[in-house]
């Protein structure tokens, strides 16, 4: 898949966004994607996600590819979507990728490009700010984030939960690892209970990231 970063908010009562909110947090993220360079993949937080009814699509006897290119030219019409659901041509998810439980999630593809996990976390960042009661999740495969955080009104704090899930993971390839590997493992499981200790310290958002952001 590639690195990787993840975000989501979830639908646990508590999380709030207005329609007026998503559609500022809409129009910020179409402005990241058509302003700023990406190599690898641009944002992609959704409310709902959109797939092919693909028994639906059998008879048409269409490459994939042109099955997304209908799909998605419908879309760009004005009552695309609802023609859509009503000739049963698409199946919608709630909650973007990650499904029920979840008011909108999404992940960006960043490779080892450090200059585009620093736009993905600047908005989130932002997106925070528009929507303030709500936690956004995020967590990031490679580096940039240094731990799993929790977003909120520009504010960062350790994701306790997955940290753990993280720990516990790293703790089985421990066991399972090689003598010369194992040296890897510990390291990681290392850093992280730093982050359980601290988690309640009021701590700058720079400790969870490799350098500082600026939001304007």
């Amino acid at each position: 898949m590639g690195r990787t970063i993840h975000y989501a908010v979830e639908d646990n009562g508590v999380n709030k966004m207005s329609d007026e909110q998503w559609r500022i947090i809409e129009k910020l993220q179409n402005e990241y994607n058509a302003k700023s360079d990406w190599s690898c993949e641009r944002l992609c937080l959704e409310c709902f996600s959109i797939f092919p009814n693909w028994p639906v699509w059998e008879d048409a006897n269409l490459k994939v590819a042109e099955v997304w290119h209908r799909i998605n030219n419908k879309l760009a019409e004005p009552n695309g979507m609802k023609e859509l659901l009503v000739e049963n041509l698409i199946e919608v998810n709630k909650g973007g990728y990650r499904g029920s439980g979840f008011l909108m999630s999404g992940f960006t593809k960043v490779r080892g490009d450090e200059h585009n996990a620093s736009l993905v976390v600047k908005f989130l960042l932002e997106v925070s700010i528009i929507a303030p009661d709500m936690q956004i999740k995020a967590h990031d495969e490679g580096d940039y984030l240094k731990c799993p955080v929790i977003i909120q009104n520009s504010q960062m704090t350790p994701d306790l939960e997955k940290i753990k899930e993280n720990m516990k993971y790293w703790e089985e390839r421990l066991m399972e690892a090689k003598i010369e590997n194992q040296p890897f493992w510990k390291s990681l499981i290392e850093s992280h209970k730093a982050y359980l200790e601290l988690a309640n310290k009021n701590l700058d958002n720079s400790f969870f990231i490799s350098q500082e952001i600026e939001i304007k």
